[in-house]
């Protein structure tokens, strides 16, 4: 129970954090996040790999709607791989 909030404590400030950088209010669909997979290559750096690896895994949490934790996850891989390829807009 304490893994589930912590995950999703992460989330939530993940989620925070992109709507204070001014990213786009649209909501990324599978095809985005589809996209940003194919962005990350094998060279990866390995706290990326770990850590997108993790949030494929997570599961749904109770009392959580399939859509919302779908956009939360995607936020949070496309938040990982900004940070990875360095073009995070601000920091929090």
């Amino acid at each position: 129970m304490k893994k589930l909030f912590t995950v999703s404590l992460l989330l939530a400030a993940s989620l925070i954090i992109l709507s204070a950088c001014g990213h786009s209010r649209r909501a990324p669909t599978i095809a985005d996040v589809s996209s940003s997979s194919s962005v990350t290559s094998s060279a990866q750096p390995e706290w990326l790999t770990d850590a997108l690896a993790e949030l494929d895994a997570m599961p749904l949490p109770m009392n959580v709607r399939p859509e919302v934790f779908a956009d939360l996850k995607a936020r949070l891989r496309e938040a990982l791989i900004e940070r990875a390829s360095g073009t995070v807009a601000c920091e929090a």
